[in-house]
């Protein structure tokens, strides 16, 4: 049985998150938007996975002899764009691959994992920093206070 992967990965030098439908030989088949955080690429999956099986969804393009299609979630929100095809019948197969994978399609996460000490802003460290050392001295004058 032929089976498909989403695949989360990051890529340019911010590494936001990308989500990439391929296909049973590893073909990327459909490539989402950029995203900040992985999260929204676990939404999006859900959004595919509900909405590529239906056509209706589907933006055929056909620019300069180069044919493609994007897939829109219910609210017109684009989900992911297919690649370039030859030929019109190339990406009408390319749609049907879609259909047919991405309501079953396995997940495979390749991003490292996220140490969000890394992420947080030096404003937000220096108030934890400074909550911590009132609580030390709350606690300081409590003791003092209660022996």
């Amino acid at each position: 049985m032929e089976q498909g992967l989403f695949e989360i990965t990051q890529r340019k030098e911010n590494l936001r998150y990308l989500v990439v439908l391929k296909d049973e030989r590893g073909e990327a088949i459909l490539t989402s938007q950029y995203r900040e955080v992985k999260p929204m690429c676990l939404n999006e999956i859900d959004w595919i996975r509900r909405c590529g099986p239906e056509d209706s969804f589907y933006e055929r393009i056909d620019v300069e002899g180069a044919w493609s299609y994007v897939l829109h979630a219910r609210d017109a929100h684009i989900l992911g764009t297919g690649p370039k095809f030859v030929t019109e019948e190339e990406r009408e197969r390319g749609i049907e691959a879609v259909k047919r994978y991405a309501p079953d399609a396995p997940l495979y996460d390749s991003t490292p994992a996220i140490d969000l000490s890394t992420r947080i802003p030096e404003t937000l460290r220096q108030h934890a920093r400074e909550t911590v050392e009132l609580a030390e001295a709350e606690k300081a004058c409590f003791r003092h206070t209660s022996a």
